[in-house]
């Protein structure tokens, strides 16, 4: 089971891949339809700062609950 940091992490790298994915001058060689996928997709990746407040939320229900440590 992924710690929510590491979620949050996953989450933010897959977005900034995506975005990525769509500029032809980091990633020449890439075909179109694949640009276009990652742009429908990157649609609907959820902000990192909206995506924070929900992990803060689900953090601080849980027993034991002892801060969240700062995340990149």
């Amino acid at each position: 089971m992924s710690l929510p940091s590491e979620e949050y992490n996953a989450i933010c790298s897959a977005t900034r891949f995506m975005y990525d994915l769509m500029d032809p001058k980091k990633t020449p060689g890439v075909p179109k339809w694949i640009r276009l996928e990652a742009r429908r997709r990157s649609k609907h990746m959820p902000l990192p700062v909206i995506l924070m407040e929900r992990y803060r939320k689900a953090i601080e229900q849980e027993p034991g609950f002892k801060g969240l440590a700062p995340i990149e």
